[in-house]
């Protein structure tokens, strides 16, 4: 059973992509909500369809060539042994829908989950050992940002800090994410919607929106990809992203406060290194060479009345 001891209320009625009404405004969620929503997502026809057939493989291979993953997915026997991991999804129609959404509506987020869903594949494969959990672990975290899709687009786009009430849409994406995918698979506690509902939360329970400490593997893996993404791309409300060497220090530091998996952050290092050096021989600088804008701009992280905390300790938010 899920750990709802902080009660969420929906602020808006929340619908499927065909336009499937799945929570009513003011509806306070429980497990018994929960489980009807998975009732009502079973009971609903679901074929699925090879992700290689679409035109997501497409854009899979399009977004390796980024200027800061190429060292990440260095020559093409990296690149097509990734491709070819990911060819192995399965998505259902709905799925794709939502992708095809973002791909319209807010390009950025789209090329996002691309991106989190191929870096977790490349890493998750170093770790485990079973092909089919690292499929799995690809297909969660190319759903894990979906709550976003209902967020405005001039709340999501928006270059100023937001308003509280704005904010609120920010911190409830988790949320909304997880009530999407629970409906879609009809299975609230498996691994699409567990990633989405939990990928802003660390392993010592500083994140959000619950708190809790993750103990899941692979959640604490598309946390560290996610967050990686996020810290190294341009965004309207961050024009000056960390570099990558910037990017990695700063996860290094996450994990050493104890935020986040530092066998998965060294595991990240290490494919940002040309030499590949396992993690057990990684030898890590810890002179912060790396670029880091002046101050971290990114207006998701608080709201106007929020007074900007000390970021000497390295705490800071992601979305």
């Amino acid at each position: 059973m899920l750990d709802l001891s902080n009660p969420f209320v929906m602020r808006e009625d929340l619908y499927a992509c065909d336009g499937t009404l799945i929570l009513r405004q003011g509806e306070i969620l429980s497990n018994q909500v929960i489980e009807e929503i998975q009732k009502s997502g079973r009971m609903r026809k679901r074929e699925a369809s090879p992700l290689k057939t679409s035109e997501v493989f497409d854009d899979y291979r399009a977004v390796m060539e980024e200027e800061n993953y190429n060292v990440i997915f260095a020559g093409d026997a990296v690149k097509e042994e990734v491709l070819d991991i990911v060819s192995e999804i399965s998505l259902t129609r709905e799925i794709y829908q939502e992708l095809e959404l973002f791909k319209v509506m807010d390009h950025y987020t789209y090329r996002h989950i691309l991106i989190t869903s191929l870096l977790a594949t490349l890493l998750v494969k170093d770790f485990f050992p079973d092909r089919q959990q690292v499929i799995l672990a690809g297909s969660s975290a190319l759903t894990h940002d979906f709550g976003k899709s209902r967020i405005p687009i001039e709340i999501l786009q928006s270059a100023r800090k937001l308003n509280y009430e704005e904010f609120l849409y920010i911190l409830e994406h988790p949320w909304i994410s997880f009530l999407l995918l629970a409906y879609y698979t009809g299975e609230a506690e498996s691994l699409h919607p567990m990633v989405a509902f939990n990928h802003h939360e660390k392993i010592d329970g500083s994140g959000y929106p619950r708190g809790i400490k993750v103990e899941d593997p692979i959640i604490r893996l598309v946390t560290i990809c996610d967050m990686f993404d996020a810290l190294i791309s341009p965004r309207t409300y961050r024009v000056d992203p960390f570099n990558v060497r910037g990017a990695l220090d700063f996860l290094y530091e996450e994990a050493t406060f104890g935020r986040l998996d530092m066998t998965f952050v060294k595991l990240l290092i290490s494919h940002n290194r040309q030499s590949k050096t396992p993690i057990d021989s990684l030898i890590i600088s810890q002179d912060n060479t790396g670029y880091r804008p002046p101050t971290e701009k990114n207006n998701y992280s608080c709201h106007e009345d929020y007074e900007e905390p000390d970021w000497e300790d390295g705490s800071t938010s992601t979305v």
